[in-house]
């Protein structure tokens, strides 16, 4: 079926639910986006606070020059933190402190960020729990650079968004339907006047061309039609009254020679004639 040929109401209401669905779908996603973004702000601010502890740690242990401490004062630091990762590799290449289970990617250790508004990383460790975190390098106080890598398990973060996620797609789907459905009732509400004027203009007739719509009691939009539907009948009524008056005319002017010919007729019928 072609859209020309769908009523007036389905096609208002099919536009105002794609409009409406449209609206609704970027506004779930920026919705949805701007919550992941909160848990990202979050879980940096966790990270950096715990990256800052272990730069100081680091930087303190340089300058001492004993880095067997750095082992136990990052343990204490990641006392109460469940799910927190850290990892420290010292510039001589050795691994002075690394979580069980966060599994670091190489990458991440072998080429770490300097930007401190970098973007962090999220990999799988090797049990499949989901982590975000980054690694960073840290200027030591006369021993060279060594990295810090501090990561946190998301898990529950994802699956908060993948609920909510869920829970929103099914609003949108829930408040498209409904879109629709007012859509509908609004576009039939708003054409009642037109449907008014189709009844109006369906019972003038030739015996009532003098009918006419009222031009006031229609909205703005349709004024003009109306005003139209009144010129045209009025120029049907002209047109029919000019007919009658021709078909008086001409009754008039055919009566007396008709009667004069009735009246000879009868006078020379009321003689005999021979064959």
């Amino acid at each position: 079926m072609r859209l020309t040929a769908l009523s007036l109401t389905l096609r208002l209401t099919a536009l105002f639910a794609a409009v409406s669905t449209a609206v609704i779908l970027v506004l779930g996603y920026l919705i949805g986006a701007a919550v992941e973004q909160h848990f990202v702000e979050q879980d940096m601010a966790v990270l950096s606070d715990k990256f800052a502890q272990t730069q100081l740690a680091l930087q303190k242990a340089a300058a001492e020059g004993d880095f067997a401490s750095v082992p136990q004062q990052i343990d204490e630091a990641l006392v109460g933190h469940h799910g927190l990762a850290i990892a420290v590799i010292a510039p001589d290449g050795r691994t002075l402190f690394a979580t069980r289970d966060a599994g670091f990617p190489g990458f991440l250790l072998e080429t770490p960020l300097v930007a401190k508004d970098s973007q962090p990383v999220v990999w799988n460790s090797e049990r499949r729990m989901p982590y975000r975190g980054f690694a960073r390098r840290v200027p030591l106080p006369g021993a060279g650079e060594a990295v810090v890598a501090v990561a946190t398990e998301i898990s529950h973060h994802e699956q908060f968004m993948a609920s909510f996620r869920m829970t929103l797609w099914l609003s949108v789907l829930a408040a498209a339907l409904a879109t629709g459905v007012l859509g509908w009732l609004a576009a039939r509400r708003g054409l009642a006047p037109l449907r008014a004027m189709k009844h109006k203009a369906g019972e003038i007739s030739a015996q009532r061309l003098d009918a006419r719509l009222d031009v006031d009691a229609v909205p703005s939009e349709l004024a003009d039609l109306a005003r139209t539907l009144n010129e045209t009948f009025a120029r049907l009524d002209a047109s029919f009254r000019r007919l009658a008056d021709l078909s008086t005319d001409l009754a008039h002017e055919f009566h007396s020679p008709i009667s004069n010919l009735l009246m000879h007729a009868q006078v020379i019928l009321s003689r005999p004639r021979s064959v």
